[in-house]
């Protein structure tokens, strides 16, 4: 008898996780769903077109290019998973005085902190909160840095204050 409850104890909590992992499934479904519309009926602003330009390559490459520019470099350091990164990237990297301030005045990198040289980078600049937006003249050298969500007047003042130290 004590056999029989056994087998029933063990189905029934078969049972009740594979109901919880559907539940799971469907709920994580359904609330990618509904991001996804939020995303898409939310009203871009006119100018999210014309935002920062990233430069595309290595980060060996982008201070080529700083140099050959005379330029100084801003790196943004984030994270795939990281929140005010996105939102950064949503609401202040793609407005056009942002694009207009950043993209006349550095050359633009944007590297993960998780993965390849955004690792290496994170390690040797010591990056412990993200975002963390760094710096540099156009020889490598670090000469500001900063962290955080801003606004899209301190981004650019951020910016403005490292093209004066």
């Amino acid at each position: 008898m004590s056999r029989i409850f056994l087998i029933f104890l063990i189905a029934g909590i078969s049972l009740s996780l594979q109901q919880c992992k559907n539940n799971d499934s469907a709920d994580a479904g359904q609330a990618e769903a509904e991001i996804e519309d939020i995303q898409a009926n939310q009203e871009l602003p006119p100018e999210r077109a014309s935002g920062i330009t990233f430069f595309k390559g290595s980060w060996e490459e982008a201070l080529a290019e700083a140099k050959k520019q005379n330029k100084p470099v801003f790196l943004d350091a984030y994270a795939d998973w990281c929140r005010p990164c996105k939102e950064m990237d949503r609401d202040v990297f793609s407005q056009q005085r942002v694009g207009d301030f950043y993209n006349e005045n550095f050359i633009n990198v944007k590297l993960d902190i998780e993965e390849g040289e955004g690792k290496e980078i994170s390690d040797k600049y010591k990056v412990m909160e993200i975002p963390t937006y760094l710096y540099f003249k156009p020889d490598g050298e670090l000469k500001h840095r900063t962290i955080g969500k801003k606004t899209v007047d301190m981004f650019i003042a951020d910016g403005q204050k490292a093209l004066e130290s």
